[in-house]
């Protein structure tokens, strides 16, 4: 079955944040956890635990509209939504387009509940598979991550959170106003100048 659809609407050409407008310094902002891909098939699998199915679903069913309308108070240069491509191929269009290198630290990632467990134990869907493979070649990982984390960063969102390059002063204050707000939200990392690599994890 193929379907389409489209949305039709107007938009203040003052607002539009792009995935290619992320300036050198900026911090990041990841908002929501991660792990659906990796927690829907583990149900497929049969070895989800119940109260995990729950925690990925209502991350599922939550917008981003209160992420946004927080979001548009700050010095936000760029941002993209993580959902097919994973953390990791996302960020990677936000590094190419912005020109530069964004730098990750993994152990500020929030991960669903479940989410490292069943990707221990192999639950790995075939999209996170083929965004390690197309996003592998511009990634630089640190010596210390452990491979069920590494999994995760490519895991493929359903309704996964925003990425947000905000100007380094206000993102601790950005990522405080979300929290307030429902949305969960940390400081994951830094835009720098581009090196070898479109990202490097720490």
């Amino acid at each position: 079955m193929k379907f389409g659809y489209a949305v039709t609407g107007a938009i203040d050409p003052g607002r539009i944040l792009t995935n290619a407008g992320a300036l050198c310094g900026d911090a990041l902002v990841l908002t929501k956890r991660i792990g659906t891909g990796v927690i829907t098939t583990a149900l497929k699998r049969g070895i989800a635990r119940q109260q995990d199915v729950d925690g990925a679903v209502d991350s599922m069913l939550a917008l981003n509209r209160a992420a946004c309308e927080v979001m548009l108070k700050y010095p936000v240069h760029g941002c993209t939504d993580i959902t097919g491509f994973g953390l990791l191929g996302h960020a990677r269009e936000m590094a190419q387009g912005s020109g530069l290198t964004l730098d990750i630290d993994h152990a500020q990632i929030e991960f669903l509940p479940g989410a490292l467990d069943y990707s221990r134990q192999g639950a790995i869907p075939a999209g996170l598979k083929n965004n390690r493979e197309f996003v592998s070649c511009a990634v630089r990982f640190g010596t210390a991550i452990a491979e069920e984390v590494e999994n995760l960063l490519y895991d493929p969102q359903t309704s996964g959170g925003l990425l947000i390059s905000v100007s380094r002063e206000s993102a601790a204050t950005l990522a405080e106003e979300l929290e307030a707000a429902g949305v969960v939200a940390r400081v994951v990392g830094e835009v720098r100048a581009r090196d070898a690599w479109a990202i490097v994890v720490r």
